[in-house]
Parts: structure tokens; sequence; C-alpha cells
């Protein structure tokens, strides 16, 4: 699985939203002052590690996050290739909650240039993406055509040309795994800290069959939010990065 490193940009602003994942949604309103934690404590400025019935609070209170009401937004998409030049997309994303949990729907195009230059139906894509303890995914190339599902390793398959993310990347079903090891805190640019939970797959997922031993969340300390996503091979190397700026 070759690497590749990706951004979402200018979703909101960092004041109103502290943390967001295009995928899943998993949203934190910023409702106490910056300087209060979870629970109405005051933050640390030191690397603190919590022990494990703490993380597992912190998973089951990231895992209820949602936005009080239904919500549609434009992003920005900056996909950073190790090799080759930045390759920027956009998209509008409309999203809600069932009883199975987040559901988004999303159209990802490769962004117009200042010229305004013709995009054609191969350069867009429409997703419809229910996430949750038994996620699914649908898709269509072209507003004429019916959207189908997502199985087997189209899960892991790229859903644009050009592109190397997934339908997995957006599914995030590590979320809801329950085997987790807690990894401890780790700096997040130079003054936030992250706590980080190396989720790991139930043997018989699709994930394990396709060589995914893990994946590495990184939840903000303060907001509980997430920061940044490494999906690591059998070798236990990092096969992709997704972060949140």
């Amino acid at each position: 699985m070759p690497f590749r490193k990706t951004y979402f940009l200018q979703l909101f602003k960092r004041s109103a939203v502290c943390g967001l994942t295009v995928a899943g949604l998993f949203c934190a309103y910023s409702q106490a002052p910056a300087q209060l934690r979870m629970g109405g404590e005051r933050a640390s400025r030191f690397m603190e590690r919590i022990d494990k019935e703490e993380g597992i609070k912190r998973l089951a209170a990231f895992r209820r996050q949602r936005l009080n009401g239904d919500f549609c937004f434009e992003f920005e998409l900056a996909h950073k290739p190790r090799q080759g030049r930045t390759i920027p997309y956009a998209g509008i994303m409309w999203g809600s909650w069932n009883e199975s949990g987040p559901i988004t729907r999303l159209r990802v195009f490769l962004d117009r240039p200042k010229n305004d230059e013709f995009i054609n139906s191969s350069q867009v894509v429409e997703l419809i993406i229910q996430n949750g303890v038994t996620p699914q995914a649908w898709i269509r190339c072209n507003d004429g055509s019916d959207f189908e599902l997502i199985d087997g390793e189209e899960l892991f398959e790229p859903f644009m040309p050009g592109l190397l993310y997934s339908p997995f990347d957006l599914q995030m079903p590590f979320v809801y795994w329950k085997d987790f090891i807690y990894e401890g805190p780790t700096l997040v640019g130079a003054t936030r800290i992250a706590q980080q939970f190396f989720m790991q797959p139930p043997a018989s997922s699709a994930s394990a069959q396709r060589g995914i031993s893990g994946v590495r969340m990184s939840l903000d300390d303060t907001y509980n939010a997430l920061w940044r996503i490494e999906v690591m091979n059998v070798e236990n190397e990092v096969s992709s990065r997704f972060a949140v700026e």
C-alpha cells in the first residue's frame, strides 16, 4: 500500500470548531473556555499519561460526539504524495445521524483552476458513507447513474483517479474497534498535546485481511477531537497518514 499524506484544510475557523474528521464527523464544539478540558478541569501544560479506564471513557465520548442538527459545508483537500506536486481537491459535504451512526454524502472534484476551466465528469465523484459499528459505503461517478454499494477490496481502492484516498479512510471503522493499546501523549505542533490510541482490527475483518495491523489515532487532549490518523501495515510501517489542520 503506497504511502500518502492527506490534509483537510479550511473547514471551519479553529475558534469555532476545535477538531473535525471529514469522514466520521466526530466534531467537538468548544462550549467551554479554551483552558478547560473534558470534565471541567484545567488543561495541563505537561505531557500526562492517562490510565486505561480514562482511555476507555475518552474513546466512548469520542464515538458519541456529534453536531446538533444536520449540516452542509464546503471543504478543501490537499493530497501530498511523497514525490510529485500537491494535488488540490475541493468538495461539498452533507451530514446527518441515524440509528447506525453518522451518515455523510460527499461530492469531491479537482479544485477548479483560476481560469475557471471546465471539470469533466471523470473528475467528479459522489459518495454516501455510513459510519458506525457496521459501516457501509456507496459511490457514483456521474450525476446520471445510480449509487453502487462498495464492498470487499474496493473499500481500499482510490475512489478517484489520481487520489489515493479510499472509502475505508472515510468509513473509519477503526474508531469502533474494541481492542486498542494506549500509547501515551504526543505533541501536535509546538504546543498542543494529543493522546495516542493504537486501534487493533478484529482478526476476521477486511482490514486485517488487507494487511492492516492497526490504526493509530491521536485525540486532542483538551477537546478530545481528532488530530491525526496513521494506518500501519504488517511491517509496522505507516502506509498512510491523515491530519486535520
